[in-house]
């Protein structure tokens, strides 16, 4: 019988096991091997004892490396520490006097040295070995052994809070090289300081503000209060002082965010966690993409510079934070379906041959997505008053406006202002019959296209059909993939009328988009005639 590779064979005949040793379960931190004698020449014993071993093993070496710093714990320490030696520092140089020459050379020499580390990620260097931060280890009790990933990251960090340091202290020194005769002295103030605003109060006040203007379709405002959650439970607070947020918060939202897990609610390994640390703790998971962390960033840059204008911080901590992505990189986005695909799509849709569509919502919410290239919330979410003729051309009314004033019963939301539009409705939808389908509903008392749908608060009333569409009728036709789903509808869409020579804003106005340009956006809030619409549409 074949040993395993873990069984070796002494040249005396005795039966060994072998079992690599992981680098953050070794003493030294350093990677190795487990080489235990199992004391028998018999193989069937040899081979029954070791793959108990085998399996005490594995489960070892898959425990979570115990010296696996959260980074946004090594930024907290860092600043915590070089902010209390500048402290000091400032402190000495308004007791004593400005640094002498032989200060200001070390310290420059320190900037230089460290910022080169940083950049070329060098560590150990000329100013940081490993004996150095092994004593800050043992200083500060901190759980990162010698050799790991998180004991060179700690040595990055380490350099980058030392070179920032003495740029700091440089610059304190510097800002003393004169007196600023012509400052004026700071008037008293006449009301309570902002700075006692909590930082909840400041985003319930920036949050009424929008949505008085208007400003926000109901669901990105259900993600923002996402993110400004997310915000607090980082900070450990909602009651820190709005003029109290530091550039060291901002950053450690930044790292946080770097390492925040995606679906986090729906994900079995961490939807059921109490607290972020453990959350962040789990090993595994799939981080938020670039663009999700820019989304959740791009929220906090615009309520600090709202707060900022307004005078309730002095400064934006935010600004610039957004993750630069490299030029040239091809952005996932959504895949047009070819010509051929749309054929047996419709196909499928109209004549049913491969039994996927069943339901009349299945048939007419695909359809209108092949003829319209509208969204799946706005499609999902119409209501029969919103088929309407306008100028002689029945068209689908795309609107936020409901006959219910309840929010579950008759809420409705268009992602943006450009997206409230008319689209006309394409001849094969009515050749298919949906203006009979229409009045039927009528008949029966309905008041939704689909009334077979059900609103969710923050998906609003397109679950029912896109989890059809993406997980069942994509999948079983061959076509779903990660860049293949509901939404690649609207991209044929523009990419159809695009081939067809159609005018782009033409196309901008069919699909809801803003318009560019002085002349479009100033001078032509009218729209396009309807019947500009309607020629457009018959390309498709």
């Amino acid at each position: 019988m074949h040993n395993p590779s873990y069984l070796s064979l002494s040249r005396h005949g005795i039966f060994y096991f072998r079992w690599p040793l992981p680098r953050h379960l070794h003493p030294k931190g350093s990677a190795g091997t487990i080489k235990v004698s199992l004391g028998t020449r018999d193989p069937v014993t040899a081979r029954s004892v070791a793959r108990h071993l085998a399996c005490i093993a594995t489960q070892l070496s898959e425990l979570e490396e115990p010296s696996k710093m959260q980074y946004h714990e090594m930024r907290t320490l860092l600043h915590r520490v070089f902010t209390g030696w500048l402290n000091k520092r400032r402190e000495g140089i308004r007791a004593t006097g400005r640094l002498r020459q032989d200060d200001i050379t070390a310290l420059t020499n320190t900037l230089d040295l460290a910022g080169l580390a940083v950049v070329e990620g060098e560590f150990p260097s000329p100013v940081l070995s490993e004996e150095q931060l092994s004593a800050f280890i043992k200083r500060n009790g901190l759980a990162v052994a010698p050799g790991t990933d998180a004991f060179h990251t700690l040595g990055i960090e380490y350099q980058r809070g030392l070179r920032d340091y003495a740029a700091s202290v440089l610059e304190f020194d510097a800002s003393l090289e004169k007196f600023n005769l012509l400052e004026e002295p700071p008037k008293a103030p006449t009301q309570a300081p902002a700075s006692q605003l909590p930082l909840a109060e400041l985003v319930g006040m920036y949050t009424l503000e929008r949505s008085k203007a208007d400003a926000l379709a109901k669901r990105s405002s259900m993600e923002q209060d996402d993110h400004y959650e997310l915000l607090f439970e980082i900070l450990g607070t909602r009651d820190l002082p709005s003029s109290a947020f530091t550039a060291e918060h901002a950053q450690t939202v930044k790292a946080t965010l770097l390492v925040y897990p995606k679906n986090r609610r729906k994900n079995r390994a961490t939807r059921d966690l109490p607290t972020l640390q453990e959350v962040l703790a789990v090993a595994g998971t799939d981080k938020i993409a670039p663009a999700t962390i820019n989304k959740y960033l791009q929220t906090y840059i615009s309520l600090f510079e709202w707060a900022k204008r307004n005078r309730y911080v002095s400064e934006n901590f935010f600004a610039g934070m957004t993750i630069n992505r490299k030029r040239g990189k091809a952005r996932s986005t959504r895949q047009a379906f070819t010509p051929e695909q749309i054929d047996v799509i419709v196909d499928e849709a109209v004549n049913r041959s491969r039994g996927l569509v069943k339901f009349d919502w299945q048939k007419w919410g695909t359809l209108i997505a092949v003829y319209t290239g509208a969204r799946l919330s706005e499609i999902a979410q119409l209501q029969l008053d919103d088929i309407r003729t306008v100028d002689s051309v029945l068209c689908f009314d795309l609107n936020d406006l409901g006959d219910e004033p309840d929010e579950i019963e008759g809420g409705k939301s268009i992602k943006t202002e450009a997206g409230k539009r008319l689209v006309p409705v394409h001849r094969r939808l009515l050749d298919e019959g949906l203006y009979g389908y229409v009045e039927s509903l009528r008949n029966s008392g309905e008041k939704r296209l689909f009334p077979e749908f059900t609103y969710e608060p923050k998906d609003g009333w397109g679950r029912k059909l896109g989890r059809w569409s993406n997980n069942t009728f994509l999948v079983k036709l061959g076509y779903k993939s990660k860049d293949r789903v509901f939404h690649s509808y609207r991209h044929t869409v523009v990419t159809r009328l695009t081939h067809a020579s159609v005018d782009q804003s033409i196309v901008k106005a069919i699909i809801g988009h803003a318009q560019e340009g002085v002349l479009q956006q100033h001078y032509f809030q009218a729209g396009y005639k309807i019947t500009q619409l309607a020629h457009a549409i018959s390309l498709l």
